[in-house]
């Protein structure tokens, strides 16, 4: 499974370890843009289930679902207690990237790097290995990737109020009443995708 980081803590590794950033090479630069361009992931943030509204600690119960829960499971769901932004290491979730991307561009950087033999490229080498050091430090994203999927809705002829919506991801049925939710219940897919008809 993917990791994902901050786009803006991953640049900011880059540019701290060298004391001045005036003199950063074309090397250096590029690596940014690399950074700077890099897609953002397609993720949402995760409320865990320790600190969702319909979460009851004590009992390790969910209101939601009615049933027990670990502190740490999450669903698509969940709403953060006290109605606070849901802390996501710091991270703007639009502003995420893969924690393989920065990897990717360091070291692309560093085999550009290593054709230099010069006292200061070796420098510039052992600020780039201290650069992936760093990106791999990071703390993870509390992050999931989003799944899109679309509502197959079985019509029951005779009796349609007792018909079914299957989730095209995974496949599990649910009550013809879920059609209109916005996520899946089951795999957590945001019900986005187009309809089967």
């Amino acid at each position: 499974m993917n990791d994902y980081i901050s786009r803006q803590t991953a640049m900011d590794c880059l540019t701290g370890i060298y004391e001045d950033p005036v003199s950063l090479h074309e090397y250096i630069a590029t690596t940014l843009k690399k950074l700077r361009n890099a897609p953002s992931a397609d993720v949402q943030p995760v409320v865990r289930c320790k600190d969702c509204n319909d979460y009851q600690t004590k009992f390790r119960w969910c209101k939601l679902h009615d049933g027990e829960m670990q502190p740490t499971d999450f669903c698509s769901y969940g709403e953060q207690r006290g109605g606070e932004q849901n802390d996501v290491s710091d991270t703007n979730v639009g502003d995420t990237i893969s924690r393989q991307a920065a990897i990717d561009a360091a070291v692309e950087l560093a085999e550009a790097r290593r054709r230099w033999e010069t006292s200061e490229g070796q420098a510039e080498i052992r600020g780039i290995d201290a650069f992936m050091c760093a990106i791999e430090d990071l703390p993870s994203a509390d992050v999931q990737p989003v799944r899109h999927g679309h509502w197959i809705e079985h019509v029951c002829e005779l009796f349609p109020a007792e018909g079914t919506v299957e989730c095209s991801e995974c496949h599990e049925h649910e009550s013809i009443f879920l059609v209109n939710d916005k996520y899946c219940p089951n795999c957590g897919a945001k019900m986005d995708g187009e309809q089967n008809d």
